[in-house]
C-alpha cells in the first residue's frame, strides 16, 4: 500500500471519528448535520467501513454490547464488489471497482440499507424535541505544528486545513460565514446560491458560490488562489485604504477582484489587492499532499516553507545565500531530502544542532 493511499485512509478514520463525535453530542442533531452526515457516508463504502470500526470501538470500550451492531461486512462485500462508477472521496484514490456478474445487489441498495440502519440506531432513541434544525454556530478547527486536518462542514463544503492552522466557522440561514484566524486551507465549496460561501482572512474577504480555492494568510499579506469556479476578492470594510503605500506598478486600488480558474492575487495586511497573475494551481495546493513545490524561489523561501510543517528550524547562516534561487520537489516531512540536493547541486553544507539545521555556502567555509 502506497503512501498516499495510507494518508488517505487515515484521513478517512479521522473524519469517522469526527463524524460519531458530532451524532453523539447531546443537546440534539440538527437537520443540516444529519444530511451531510449521510452525504459523507454514501460517497465510499470505505466511510462506512471506517465509521462502523469507530463505533464498535466505542461500544467495546464503554461496555456497549457490541452484538446490537448492524453487522455490515456482508453488505460491504456486495458494495464493493457491485460498484460500476463511484464518485471518489478526498484521498480515497485507491478505489477502483468492477462489477462482478455473481452478485445481485447493487451498490446503491446495499448503501442505502446500511445508512437506513445506521441512521435508525443513532437517531431512533432522541426525544423528538432534541432533534433541531438550527445551523450550526460557532465551530472551531485547528491544526498542530506538521499537523493536518480535512474537515467536512454541515453544508457538505470540505475544507483542507494545513499546518498550524486555525478556523472559525458560522453558518446563518442567509450566509455561510468562515473566518481563516491563521493558516492556510483549500476550500471546496457545496453550491448554495441562496447562501453565498464568505473568507474572512484578515485584510482579505472572500465570496464563492461553488468552487474551490486555496487561501493563505501570511503576517504581511493574504494570497488567494482560485482552482476551480470563481470567487470575489475583496477587502473587508474595517480595512482603510491608502493611496501612499500602493507598491509600483504592482498593487491596484480595486475594491474587487474576480477571479477564474489559475489566478492568484496578494492582499496586503493594509487592504490592497494586486492585480491577479496567472499561477500553477497545482504548486498552489501541493501541500495538501505534503508537497513543496519551488521553482526559482530563494532560499528563505524554501527554509520558511520548511519550518511551517517540522519542530526543527532550518537557519540560513550567509544573508546572501538566502537569496539563491531554488527549484524542485520536497516532501516538508522529509528535510533530509532537500538538504541532499543543496549539497550535491548546490555544493552547501548542513550542520545539524539541538535546535535543527544551519545552511552554509560552501563546503570547508562559513
Amino acid at each position: 500500500m502506497n503512501d498516499s493511499h495510507t494518508q488517505g485512509l487515515r484521513a478517512i478514520a479521522e473524519q469517522a471519528a469526527d463524524w460519531y463525535l458530532r451524532i453523539e453530542e447531546e443537546g440534539g442533531v440538527p437537520l443540516t448535520v444529519r444530511q451531510a452526515f449521510v452525504h459523507w457516508l454514501k460517497a465510499s463504502p470505505t466511510h462506512i467501513e471506517e465509521f462502523m470500526r469507530v463505533r464498535a470501538t466505542h461500544a467495546q470500550l464503554t461496555g456497549m454490547d457490541v452484538s446490537e451492531l448492524p453487522d455490515v461486512d456482508a453488505l460491504l462485500q456486495q458494495a464493493r464488489s457491485n460498484v460500476i462508477a463511484l464518485t471518489q472521496a478526498p484521498g480515497d484514490s485507491a478505489l477502483h471497482e468492477t462489477r462482478s456478474p455473481r452478485k445481485s445487489i447493487p451498490w446503491a441498495t446495499a448503501a442505502s440499507l446500511l445508512i437506513t440502519a445506521l441512521l435508525l440506531g443513532l437517531f431512533a432513541a432522541m426525544p423528538p424535541d432534541s432533534i433541531n434544525d438550527e445551523a450550526v454556530t460557532g465551530s472551531f478547527y485547528e491544526t498542530a505544528l506538521g499537523e493536518q486536518r480535512s474537515v467536512l462542514l454541515s453544508d457538505g463544503s470540505v475544507v483542507e486545513l494545513n499546518t498550524l492552522s486555525k478556523l472559525r466557522v458560522e453558518f446563518r440561514d442567509d450566509a455561510r460565514l468562515v473566518e481563516l484566524v491563521a493558516g492556510e486551507a483549500v476550500f471546496e465549496v457545496a453550491k448554495d446560491p441562496m447562501r453565498p460561501f464568505r473568507v474572512d482572512a484578515g485584510a482579505a474577504f472572500v465570496k464563492a458560490v461553488g468552487t474551490r480555492f486555496n487561501v493563505y494568510r501570511q503576517s504581511a499579506q493574504t494570497i488567494v488562489t482560485v482552482v476551480e469556479g470563481r470567487v470575489e476578492v475583496s477587502r473587508p470594510p474595517t480595512v482603510p485604504t491608502s493611496p501612499n503605500s500602493e507598491a509600483a506598478g504592482e498593487i491596484a486600488q480595486l475594491p474587487i477582484v474576480e477571479l477564474v480558474p489559475g489566478d492568484q492575487v496578494a492582499v496586503t495586511a493594509g487592504g490592497l489587492i494586486s492585480a491577479p497573475a496567472v499561477v500553477d494551481t497545482n504548486k498552489a495546493i501541493a501541500w495538501t499532499d505534503r508537497r513543496l513545490v519551488f521553482d526559482g524561489d530563494n532560499l528563505a523561501s524554501v527554509a520558511r516553507e520548511l519550518n511551517r510543517y517540522n519542530r526543527e528550524q532550518l537557519v540560513i547562516a550567509d544573508p546572501e545565500l538566502a537569496e539563491e534561487p531554488i527549484s524542485g520537489v520536497f516532501y516538508a516531512n522529509d528535510p533530509d531530502t532537500l538538504f541532499a540536493f543543496l549539497e550535491a547541486v548546490g555544493g552547501m553544507r548542513v550542520e545539524t544542532d539541538a535546535n535543527g539545521w544551519t545552511l552554509y555556502p560552501a563546503t570547508g567555509t562559513d
